[in-house]
C-alpha cells in the first residue's frame, strides 16, 4: 500500500516543480551548445598552434642552418685574412736584406 503514495508524491513532486526543471532542461541544453561551440572554436586554435609551431621549427632549422654557414664563411674570411697576409708578409721578406727584420717577419708568418 505504501507503493501507490511514493508514486502519487512524486507525481505531486515533478508537477509542483515541472516549470522549474524545464528551465533546468533548457539551461542544461544551452550550456551544451555553448560547450560544443567552444570545443569547435578551441579545436580552431589548436590546429593554429600547430601551424605556428611547425613554422616556427621551421624557421629555427633555417636559422640554425644560417649560422652554421656564417661561421663556415667567417672561417673563410679569417683563413683568406691570413693569406692575404703571409702573401704580403713573404714580399716584404723577399725586398728586406736586414737580417733582424727578416728574422720579425719569420716570427710573424710562424704565429
Amino acid at each position: 500500500m505504501s507503493h501507490p503514495s511514493a508514486v502519487d508524491s512524486l507525481e505531486d513532486y515533478v508537477e509542483e516543480n515541472l516549470s522549474r526543471l524545464l528551465d533546468q532542461t533548457t539551461a542544461l541544453e544551452g550550456l551544451e551548445r555553448r560547450q560544443k561551440n567552444v570545443h569547435v572554436q578551441m579545436d580552431y586554435v589548436k590546429e593554429g598552434c600547430s601551424r605556428i609551431a611547425q613554422s616556427l621549427a621551421l624557421q629555427l632549422h633555417e636559422y640554425r642552418e644560417g649560422v652554421k654557414v656564417a661561421g663556415r664563411l667567417q672561417n673563410a674570411r679569417n683563413i683568406l685574412g691570413d693569406a692575404m697576409r703571409c702573401e704580403e708578409l713573404m714580399d716584404q721578406f723577399d725586398k728586406r736584406r736586414d737580417l733582424v727584420k727578416r728574422s720579425e717577419i719569420i716570427c710573424e708568418v710562424r704565429l
